[in-house]
């Protein structure tokens, strides 16, 4: 009777009197489930028989309710909060209940839209690749397309707000309504709910998720009492009772999603997509995981393993062509198959997953994930044949996935799963041996090489620690805000307004909150990283060193004992005896896996390498140099945990990778850092990879890209009188008034070159930040200047910013150098540590460009009769001279009070000192202005961007490969 909702009863079933509750329809199939595995028989029983029904499948409109119920979701979600705020879906299906749980989600999904958190950009980045799931251009199967993958999206964006810490949230209205610590405070099993860590995965599982929890139709729901009569109703209550039902079914994927994942009453899934358990060691007990190596590359690990026990001739067939076996079950255990199977199947599968999952009376070395292995092992079992012609990894890689599939009977994958169940984990002869303390062989093979692979990451763990303690320090990313890593700012500028028009409605982000939103990120940016430390370091190490570099990196080596792990070849008596034999010795005189043993390798071709020698003193001394005094704690740190013990050094690329893969920012981001890193500039060829560039791939790519490129114009130091005149394109001086008539030069701004800035005559005025600098400050009393601290302190420092756009438009494709030059001056922000009383300042900017002799070249206004029709003509007025110049915003009175001049400020624009936002603005009368057409500017201010790094060698991906994996603690050998 309890399984009469999931299918038909066997006919043998035995009859067993239901209790009470159950019979009165409270349908709490986990509840029951935990019942009946204490009990004894036959109530114990039922346990198998509810079991074989959910093995022969769920029927489809019953999956809402049996999944929720058999993973436990129904009770997490009836269990958050104190007053039931997370409604209920199950015991007591009424409006209100419904309602509840339909506000508390829409709350979440309508708390993270607006976050610029980093899963919440790495969840935007999953987007743009998702749309090309879908292969119809039919403009129909797009929209549906889009609208599924909207409320995946908005599930994930729920799970990532419930995720978040209350130390994040408390600073940010509106309050949030629910929070995991807040929801789910304790449990009786101590055991904690945790958060959830946002990956592609669960964005591919979400959708297909709420493809199988497809909602009831308003017919089903008014027979069952939930709405109202709907015979008169009109098309429009129509929809929006279709819309309460869409939102209820991602809510019930978000509660079924949150409890395999972080609820305690399941937590199966937590490796896979959550925050992992906190690692101690008796020798770092004070030190906490950047990652842990559990999850899908464990479930991996473990099928690999009962491939060697149990077919051993294909382990050392795929092993000696170079195949493992994450090339295809990594990606196929974090979809949970999705992809993979066709759609029938996969549901069909995971009515088993979600069952075995949560099954009460598992055995201990059973994993709950062991569905996913075993139909992996029945693949590869099945495909024996094929796998021993493959002669390639990709030729073995598409023999499995073809295997999968063409796996079109959903009874032929559960019934493939089960058998291999029972041949893994549930044969007779191992149930008796069970009984006597003994596991299966390969549970045995898997914990004693597990055992050999923690001893040898220790070191990886090690270095994570000390970069998770270095990535979180509030006081290292102030400091490299101090430094004035204007890149980093000018690319947040521009987040915060992507497609600002010029007005002062949708002015850029001030310095103020840029800097606020800089403070509150505690952790180190990908960006940060990037645009500051590694340049900064690699120019004051590399500029030092007068030998040609012999290194570009570092391998750690594998031990000769992980590289030995597989099959014993030998299966006769003799090989058995000395197979024991080795057991024997390891367990009596174990070797020391976790020494570091490392060797320095040649700089891939096309790099310039990394220092030869880098000791600790030298080290130390370039890090205090480059970054500040807040590093001086993890110097010592980062240089015992990285450093070489046998060749007394330092890797400096091997550091990189690390702190770029441990830094805060999107697996994009990442990858494009990790790329230029080894990166260099070849002629473009004609060969077609064997994997074709997908449209998301050239999609990140260029939003990336176009970061970095336009924040080409920016400088981290201001430069020299000289290279002012060989290297400067634009140079604008700002003035303010003094005492009497005269002016005072106040700071100066330089941007290096245009091309970034050139436009196609589409979009709008786009603001970005640049420095300005002040004039030429003495240095404090005591220092001498020589002239590394001249560089290292530098005599001029950043007094503020300035908010502007420019665009250069080209007369000709053929000549970029000559064409119409525009700048629409929108504020300028005085720092008041750098400057005293900003709003008296009242500043006035001109701007000049070079020529070839490096005279001082003004630039010609426009002055009307553009004939392109551009908006040029709006800067022809009274008010304006011969050349392009920003005049003072405010009139200044007898006795030197300022005033806002007449019929200067417009609907939504200020002109003048702005007390709200502490800026000087500029209406866009004033603040827009273009030189003549047909101007001309030196080529050498227009790079080329044909000459950025566009190729990587293999020897560079094979380094970049092995920092990852081992940043991630993966069981892999270098080969």
């Amino acid at each position: 009777d309890a399984g009469s909702t999931v299918a038909a009863a066997p006919a043998a079933a035995p009859v067993v009197p239901l209790p009470t509750e159950l019979a009165e329809g409270a349908e709490q199939l986990g509840f029951w489930r935990q019942t009946w595995a204490k009990d004894k028989p036959p109530q114990k029983e039922l346990n198998y028989e509810l079991d074989e029904l959910l093995r022969r499948g769920v029927p489809p409109q019953s999956r809402k309710h049996i999944w929720l119920q058999i993973t436990f979701a129904d009770q997490a979600q009836e269990s958050s909060g104190e007053h039931g705020e997370a409604g209920s879906f199950s015991t007591d299906p009424r409006r209100e209940n419904l309602k509840s749980a339909r506000e508390t989600y829409k709350a979440l999904v309508e708390f993270g839209r607006p976050f610029r958190h980093d899963a919440m950009l790495q969840l935007h980045e999953d987007i743009v690749g998702a749309s090309l799931w879908e292969t119809s251009n039919l403009p129909p199967m797009t929209a549906l397309h889009q609208k599924r993958l909207q409320r995946a999206g908005d599930v994930c964006t729920a799970l990532i707000v419930f995720s978040m810490d209350w130390a994040d949230i408390e600073q940010k209205p509106p309050p949030l309504p629910m929070n995991h610590s807040q929801a789910i405070p304790g449990h009786p099993s101590d055991v904690q709910a945790c958060g959830v860590a946002y990956c592609e995965g669960l964005l591919v599982v979400a959708f297909f998720l709420l493809l199988a929890l497809d909602g009831e139709s308003i017919e089903q729901k008014q027979q069952q009492g939930r709405t109202e009569d709907l015979a008169d109703s009109k098309p429009g209550r129509v929809k929006v009772l279709e819309a309460e039902q869409e939102v209820e079914d991602e809510a019930r994927a978000f509660w079924l999603l949150y409890t395999l994942i972080a609820h305690p009453n399941n937590m199966a899934f937590r490796d896979y997509y959550g925050v992992p358990d906190e690692f101690r060691h008796e020798t770092y007990p004070d030190w906490k995981p950047m990652s842990d190596q559990k999850g899908a590359m464990d479930d991996v690990y473990r099928l690999s393993v009962c491939v060697a026990r149990y077919e051993r001739e294909v382990w050392v067939h795929l092993n000696a062509m170079g195949f493992h076996f994450s090339i295809v079950f990594y990606k196929a255990f974090m979809h949970l198959y999705a992809f993979f199977l066709p759609s029938p199947s996969l549901f069909r599968f995971w009515d088993l997953l979600f069952s075995e999952c949560a099954r009460p009376d598992r055995a201990v070395f059973k994993p709950p994930r062991h569905s996913l292995i075993d139909l992996a092992f029945g693949v590869v079992r099945n495909c024996k044949n094929k796998l021993l012609r493959c002669q390639s990894a990709l030729e073995t890689r598409d023999c499995l996935v073809g295997y999968l599939e063409s796996l079109y009977d959903p009874s032929a994958v559960v019934e493939l799963a089960t058998e291999v169940e029972r041949y893994l984990w549930d044969d007779p002869l191992q149930k008796t041996a069970e009984k006597m303390g003994f596991t299966p062989p390969h549970v045995t093979d898997y914990t004693r090489q597990l055992k050999f692979w923690d001893e040898h990451l220790m070191q990886f763990r090690v270095q994570n620690c000390v970069l998770r303690d270095l990535s979180c320090d509030s006081e290292v990313v102030i400091e490299l805000n101090r430094q004035g890593t204007q890149a980093t700012q000018a690319t947040q500028a521009t987040q915060a307004s992507p497609a600002a028009p010029a007005s002062s409605d949708a002015r850029p982000t001030t310095h103020a909150q840029a800097q606020a939103k800089l403070e509150s990120d505690p952790r180190l940016t990908t960006r940060k990283a990037v645009n500051h430390i590694i340049p900064t370091l690699q120019k004051n190490l590399m500029s030092e060193s007068t030998e040609r570099p012999q290194f570009g990196g570092m391998m750690r080596v594998t031990p000769l004992k992980l590289r030995e792990l597989g099959p014993e070849m030998n299966t006769s008596f003799m090989g058995t005896v000395n197979a024991w034999f080795s057991w024997a010795t390891e367990t009596m005189m174990p070797g020391d896996l976790s020494r570091p043993v490392t060797m320095s390798v040649p700089p891939p071709p096309h790099t310039v390498g990394e220092p030869t020698q880098l000791d600790h003193v030298e080290f130390g001394r370039h890090v205090q140099k480059s970054v500040g005094t807040a590093w001086n704690s993890y110097i010592q740190r980062i240089y015992e945990s990285f450093a070489s013990p046998l060749e007394r050094r330092l890797s400096l690329n091997e550091f990189f990778i690390a702190l770029i893969c441990c830094s805060k920012g999107t697996a994009g981001e990442k990858a494009m850092a990790l790329f230029h890193l080894y990166a260099s500039a070849q002629p473009v060829h004609k060969v077609h990879h064997i994997t074709p560039v997908s449209r998301h791939a050239m999609t990140v790519i260029e939003k990336i890209e176009g970061n970095a490129k336009r924040m080409e114009g920016n400088l981290i130091r201001a430069p020299t009188e000289e290279e002012v005149k060989k290297n400067i394109c634009l140079h604008f001086r700002v003035f303010s008034h003094t005492q009497g008539t005269g002016e005072t030069l106040l700071g100066e701004t330089y941007i290096p070159t245009l091309n970034q800035y050139r436009w196609g005559g589409a979009g709008k005025d786009i603001p970005h930040s640049f420095t300005i600098w002040s004039t030429s400050q003495s240095l404090p009393p005591g220092m001498q200047p020589t002239p590394e601290i001249l560089a290292e302190h530098g005599v001029r420092l950043s007094i503020g910013e300035m908010n502007m756009a420019i665009k250069w438009m080209p007369s000709a494709d053929s000549s970029t150098d000559v064409g119409q030059l525009g700048i629409h001056l929108f504020s300028i922000f005085f720092n008041p540590r750098n400057v005293e009383a900003p709003k008296w300042k009242n500043p006035r900017v001109t701007v000049v460009t070079y020529d070839e002799k490096g005279n001082e070249r003004p630039i010609k206004r426009w002055s009307g009769g553009a004939r392109r029709g551009n908006p040029a003509h709006t800067a022809h007025g009274h008010g304006f001279g011969e050349n392009i110049e920003f005049p003072e915003t405010m009139r200044r009175d007898t006795w030197g009070s300022l005033h806002h001049r007449h019929a200067t400020g417009s609907a939504g624009h200020v002109h003048g000192w702005d007390p709200r936002t502490e800026l000087w603005q500029w209406n866009p009368r004033y603040g827009s202005q273009y030189s003549i057409e047909n101007f001309k500017i030196k080529k050498e201010f227009f790079k080329s961007s044909s000459m950025r790094p566009n190729s990587i060698s293999l020897q560079a991906c094979r380094l970049i490969t092995e920092g990852i994996l081992r940043r991630s603690l993966a069981c892999i050998t270098n080969r």
